[in-house]
């Protein structure tokens, strides 16, 4: 298995350095990148649970519902090509995930107040894009801050168990499955 490479900026310094207790700080950011993952997750699964009463509402077709699931998914993959590479070239990976978390905040915010499709493609589409910053950025922090005997499961628990909390037990109402 090929060996993890990270890039440390110079001077700066590694978390055991800060806290007195290395593993507080690996704790601390796996608590909090959990809830960012989970709450991500949950958002990218909400649409098929409110899509019976966004159609009622706004009157969309079953294409226009289509239309506001693809688009996400499409603008978080490219997101997360570029989001994948540009911290690493600039060394500031987590102010990109304050601003990925906020901007998917407020974007996920904006779709709720939307009262038509264009609206509502627009602010689901930047939701993607602010979202896709999350999935490259969350694991390279986790992997950084994790000690090696803990490596894997930290991330497990980061990306398996925070995205299946988000939609584990509900069934979608417009294909009753889950």
């Amino acid at each position: 298995m090929p060996r993890i490479r990270t890039r440390v900026r110079p001077g700066a310094q590694s978390p055991s350095a800060i806290d007195s207790d290395p593993g507080r700080y690996e704790n601390r950011l796996l608590l909090i990148l959990f809830l960012a993952f989970g709450f991500v997750f949950f958002d990218r699964q909400a649409l098929p649970f409110l899509a019976p009463f966004i159609s009622k509402e706004i009157h969309l077709s079953n294409t226009e519902l289509g239309t506001l699931s693809a688009v996400p998914a499409l603008t978080w993959a490219l997101s997360g090509l570029v989001v994948g590479r540009l911290p690493d070239k600039l060394g500031r990976r987590k102010p990109m995930l304050i601003a990925g978390v906020v901007l998917f905040s407020c974007f996920s915010v904006a779709g709720g107040l939307m009262t038509g499709f264009l609206g509502l493609l627009i602010a689901w589409a930047l939701t993607g894009v602010a979202e896709g910053a999350v999935l490259p950025l969350a694991p390279s922090l986790m992997v950084e801050a994790s000690r090696e005997n803990r490596r894997g499961l930290n991330m497990g628990l980061l990306q398996g168990f925070s995205a299946g909390r988000a939609v584990e037990g509900e069934r979608s109402p417009i294909r009753g499955t889950a």
